[in-house]
Order: C-alpha cells, then structure tokens, then sequence
C-alpha cells in the first residue's frame, strides 16, 4: 500500500474483560431455559413472536507485527433478537452482551401495547427523544461503515480528512475508543 505509514509501536494494553466464564459454561439446556422464559412472557401477554434469532460466539485474536507487538484476548459475546407482534402493530427488540442476557422482554412489551394506543402526528419541526434501540440503530445506520479505518484510508467515508474537528453538535461527543463500551477490547481490528 502505498500510503501506509508503520505498524502500531509497543506500548501497554488496557486490561479489558473480554470473556465470559459463566457464558462460556452455559449448556444448552441453560439456553434452551432462557429463550423458553422468553417465550412464555411473550405468550402470557397475548403477543406473537414472528421473528427472533440467538448467538453465541467465542473468539480467540492475536495481534503480532514486525515493531514488537505481540498481544493476544479471549472474548465473548451472545446476541438475541426478535420481533413482537400484537394486533396490528410489531417492535423490534434485542440485547447483546459479553455474558449472560436479561433482555428487557417486558418493557418491549409495554411499548408494543403503547403502540396499539398511538396517535398520527402531523408533520412538523419538533424535538424528539429516540429510546434505546431507536438511537443505537439510527447511529449504526447514519455513521456504521463511515467510522471504519478502511473506508477512511480509502477516501469513501465522510469522515475523511476530519480529525479534531467539530462535526455535530457540542451536546454530542463521539470517541473512537476500541478500549470502552459494552465491546470493549485490549485493540481494535486494525490492532491499535
């Protein structure tokens, strides 16, 4: 690659958790519990599941490089998801996490009753306030593949050239930061 520059240097890595033991330890049995508790809180409040889908995976990486780096994790991670339906309205939910769910199934459930009472609103310019899932999906639709150190090196992201610059609002603070968060690793995929 003509523009590379050097590899990462040596330095110390951020003692992350990134693996679950009583993940790892659960049977399928201990699933088979879970999504059953699932389903019978589903089926108590008179909804449908019409869609839902659980992993489970392990992974074991290891960052190496001609600079001295030599760095390994262990991590875990289980994801649920699913779509609710009641009458004739349906809502998406899910959980994910390095170890064991506890998937907020019953405030899902509140929102889809809500959604059987909600009213049409006229179009028109007002605040908003996005739950949880609304936020995270707009994020990961709106800036997902920009924020990718490839689609940067290869120019075809917006955030191109905008390091240390202003970009939205100064209520909202964005960091790239492989190290924190519900996913947090010791280094990223590009091994920083």
């Amino acid at each position: 690659d003509p523009k590379f520059v050097s590899f990462a240097k040596p330095r110390k890595y951020p003692n992350v958790v990134a693996f679950d033991k009583k993940l790892a330890n659960c049977d399928t049995t201990d699933i088979y519990k879970f999504l059953n508790g699932i389903i019978k809180t589903v089926d108590d409040s008179k909804a449908q599941i019409i869609y839902s889908a659980y992993s489970r995976s392990f992974n074991e990486a290891q960052i190496v490089n001609s600079e001295g780096v030599d760095v390994s994790e262990k991590s875990s991670w289980n994801s649920i998801g699913y779509e609710l339906l009641k009458g004739n309205g349906s809502y998406d939910g899910s959980d994910s996490g390095r170890g064991i769910l506890k998937p907020e199934i019953k405030q899902d459930l509140e929102m889809l009753d809500r959604l059987q009472k909600k009213e049409t609103v006229k179009t028109a310019e007002m605040p908003i306030l996005l739950g949880r899932t609304a936020l995270c999906d707009f994020f990961a639709t709106a800036l997902g593949s920009n924020i990718a150190a490839d689609k940067i090196q290869k120019k075809q992201s917006c955030f191109v050239n905008k390091k240390n610059k202003k970009l939205f609002d100064s209520n909202l603070t964005i960091y790239d930061d492989g190290t924190y968060g519900s996913r947090a690793t010791k280094f990223d995929d590009e091994g920083t």
